[in-house]
Formats: C-alpha cells, sequence, structure tokens
C-alpha cells in the first residue's frame, strides 16, 4: 500500500470483488468481512505462517504483520460495495 495504494482504482476493485462474490454465492459474507479479517489477524497459526512466508520470500521480510494488517483493512476501507444491493 505504501508503494502502490495511490494506483488503486476503488471503483474498479469493488466491481470485481462485487463480481466475484457474485460468481461464487458469497455476496453475504461480505457484510461480515471486517469481523472475518480481525479474526484472521487475531489467529496465531496465520501469523506463523506469515513469519514462515517471510524467511522463504525475502520481498516479505520487510513487511510486517502489523504493516499487513494495516494495508488489507486499508484495502477493506476502500471497497464501494457497503450500500449496493446485490
Amino acid at each position: 500500500m505504501k508503494v502502490q495504494g495511490k494506483n488503486i482504482n476503488n471503483i474498479l476493485l469493488s466491481d470485481a470483488v462485487i463480481a466475484t462474490a457474485k460468481k461464487r454465492g458469497s455476496m453475504d459474507v461480505l457484510s461480515d468481512g471486517k469481523v472475518i479479517l480481525e479474526e484472521i489477524f487475531s489467529s496465531d497459526i496465520l501469523y506463523k505462517h506469515w513469519i514462515k512466508y517471510q524467511k522463504k520470500y525475502r520481498y516479505a521480510e520487510d513487511i510486517s504483520w502489523d504493516d499487513l494488517k494495516k494495508s488489507v483493512f486499508k484495502l477493506w476501507n476502500m471497497f464501494k460495495f457497503k450500500d449496493r444491493k446485490n
């Protein structure tokens, strides 16, 4: 997000997420997205997977779990589907 955040088209991103959710039949999950993300980032198991991933891929070694969480939530908050209907 630090580097490419300004290049994200919020509407295009939202449309893509909505289209994917509709195709997968998971539109109802979007309303719980923030809660689901909180669960993901409170998981010790996923945190440990991130640490292993950082060790395996050098480009990720400088990205902390907290920075990753902030970026994911920033992306989530960019979505414009909250007021849309199925």
